[in-house]
């Protein structure tokens, strides 16, 4: 079984094994025949399967064990058509999935994937989620529940460095189109602060010399569409157009310009995952010198990190990321940096805490002289004046309830 099955829970029992393989459509046969029969035409359901997009997977694999269960207790698919009290079923079945020593996240993942099954088949929410079913998983429940720990994210300059020094390699041609899509992908991610499956599902919605605009679904609730714009940034080196049109401009023609295409690159690449986008963005983040214990999904929380680190309100990086996440990285995150900032203060006596102070506020004067130095010297080089640099222009736009747009934060 690969590693993705074993990260979502799918640990199958011994002997179990020959049963997934050998009958991997099992699980699709059983929705599409249950469906069939409660008068559902092939065509309804093809569309129910393809509007699931990559959640499908999961269900497939859940379903295909509830199918391998009844062929063990000797019953047909029809079965579960005629439930009395579906919530028994339920139970007995997941009572099973235990004994047979199927991970938590097995058991959870099969109990989801029947309740969908069962909620497409007409029963009631009533007689899915049982107070008998949730009693039968409360210690599975209690051990899946997430711990909060401190946990340090790493500094995002450390894979933007690592991204400059790659120009060289991308000017000369020495980079594959592989390789600078996933670049490409991370810089989207960066200057966005879009989830990785957010851009897997995009389309291109426009195009212009100095921005693209892909239009994507946020399933998070409430759904809506949202459109990100991939724009030019006064650095070069890490600039998410540049890097965009680098491995865009090289795609076969005519690939469709529909969800979970956007990434592909040739006819003979039949179909993208967000897997496959994850691997190879796990491979620069390596590669950058970033830990292996880092998931893609930590660029995000680095990216949140650092404008918050640049004093850039929770209130804005909420709207600008279209996303309510900054209290939980805050708490995942970036309460380690602030904590261990924290036990440094709580260790320091009054005079060392006055000297830092003072050492703080002979700084910031210091900058502050600097910066209007800087800025005088720029207003006589340009007799329009320059913008200076920052984090100082932060752009949103009045958006309907069910149509967000997107800029770009330049980091620095």
């Amino acid at each position: 079984m690969g590693a993705k099955h074993r990260n979502k829970g799918w640990a199958l029992p011994p002997g179990s094994i020959y049963l997934f393989f050998s009958g991997s459509k099992d699980g699709e046969k059983l929705f599409r025949q249950l469906q069939h029969a409660r008068g559902l035409s092939s065509n309804a359901v093809n569309h129910i399967i393809s509007n699931w997009s990559s959640q499908w997977r999961i269900h497939f694999a859940g379903l295909t064990l509830l199918a391998g269960y009844l062929k063990r207790i000797h019953q047909q698919p029809d079965y579960l058509l005629k439930l009395e009290q579906p919530q028994i079923f339920m139970a007995n079945y997941l009572e099973d999935a235990i004994s047979q020593k199927c991970s938590d996240n097995s058991v959870k993942n099969q109990r989801c994937a029947l309740s969908v099954l069962l909620k497409f088949m007409g029963y009631s929410e009533q007689q899915i989620h049982s107070d008998l079913v949730k009693q039968l998983l409360r210690k599975i429940r209690m051990r899946l529940r997430q711990t909060d720990k401190e946990k340090q994210i790493w500094d995002l300059d450390i894979l933007l460095n690592y991204i400059k020094q790659q120009v060289p390699l991308l000017e000369q041609n020495l980079l594959s189109i592989q390789q600078r899509r996933a670049i490409a992908a991370i810089q989207v991610m960066v200057f966005t602060v879009a989830i990785l499956a957010e851009l897997h599902r995009a389309v291109l919605f426009r195009t212009s010399k100095d921005e693209y605009i892909i239009q994507t679904t946020i399933l998070k609730s409430p759904q809506r569409i949202a459109e990100f714009k991939i724009c030019k940034i006064p650095d070069e080196r890490i600039c998410p157009l540049r890097w965009f049109k680098s491995w865009f401009a090289e795609r076969e023609p005519d690939i469709p310009n529909k969800a979970q295409e956007l990434w592909r690159i040739s006819h003979a690449e039949r179909y993208i995952q967000a897997d496959d986008l994850s691997k190879a963005i796990s491979a620069v983040m390596q590669s950058a010198g970033i830990s292996k214990t880092y998931s893609v999904t930590s660029i995000r929380a680095a990216a949140i990190t650092k404008l918050l680190k640049h004093n850039v309100s929770s209130v804005k990086i909420d709207r600008f990321t279209l996303h309510s996440d900054t209290a939980s990285t805050v708490r995942q995150y970036y309460d380690k940096n602030n904590n261990v900032e924290a036990r440094e203060v709580l260790g320091q006596t009054e005079e060392e805490l006055d000297n830092e102070e003072d050492e703080e506020q002979e700084r910031t004067l210091l900058e502050e002289i600097e910066h209007e130095r800087s800025n005088v010297e720029q207003r006589m080089l340009s007799p329009v004046g320059v913008l200076s640099p920052g984090l100082s222009h932060l752009e949103f736009s009045k958006t309907p309830q069910w149509h967000s747009h997107h800029s770009i934060i330049v980091l620095h």
